[in-house]
């Protein structure tokens, strides 16, 4: 009896697993060009998945934790938005072509920061944001 018990906990935790991953539970494009983005913990079991995206945006408290639940937006050169993304984090992977770009990002509890960065397209780029 506990046996079979196990086995649809387990079969359960699969089908919310399958329909978390289907529905884009990892991963937010957002943007009006479908630039590809992905939202994730520090686990390690997915980070072979990190590989790929020109930028990887940190977000934590200065003295503190990581933070998730950050609302992003990246602007290019020319001011055009190219991502708008919520509710992401801790760390939020995008992949943009080279370039200039601004990120601008919200705390859950309202506080803001941004940061200027370029990107190459010699590797993935690491930006950090803190509060």
């Amino acid at each position: 009896m506990i046996a079979m018990f196990r086995k649809a906990v387990a079969a359960c935790g699969m089908a919310l697993l399958a329909a978390a991953l289907l529905s884009g539970f990892q991963g937010h494009a957002l943007a009006a060009a479908e630039v590809e983005t992905l939202s994730t913990g520090v686990g390690v079991s997915t980070r072979h998945a990190y590989e790929g995206y020109s930028l990887k945006l940190t977000f934590a408290e200065r003295l503190g934790p990581l933070m998730a639940h950050v609302d992003v937006e990246i602007f290019d050169s020319a001011g055009k938005r190219v991502v708008r993304a919520g509710k992401v984090g801790p760390w939020f992977l995008v992949n943009l072509p080279p370039g200039r770009y601004v990120v601008k990002a919200v705390t859950a509890d309202g506080r803001r920061t941004s940061a200027r960065f370029e990107l190459t397209g010699a590797g993935q780029q690491r930006v950090s944001l803190t509060w």
